[in-house]
């Protein structure tokens, strides 16, 4: 019998501050079990077309090195 728990995914999500020049990204999360399926990519998508929808040109924001050498 399968517990609820094992069934719960976290939303993936993301975050900026609007009012920093230029506007920062400031969080992006996409659980790891699902990595290379395609979802951070339509993540990523969705985040740069609400920044173009706010009319911001430019937006920056910090990778974390030591997880990328995992992707």
């Amino acid at each position: 019998m399968k517990n609820l728990r094992d069934e719960v995914y976290l939303i993936p999500e993301y975050h900026f501050k609007a009012d920093e020049n230029p506007p920062v990204l400031d969080y992006f999360f996409l659980k790891t079990d699902v990595i290379g399926q395609g979802y951070g990519r339509k993540l990523w998508d969705h985040c740069v077309e609400q920044a173009r929808k706010k009319g911001w040109k430019e937006f920056t924001f910090w990778a974390d090195p030591p997880f990328l050498r995992l992707l």
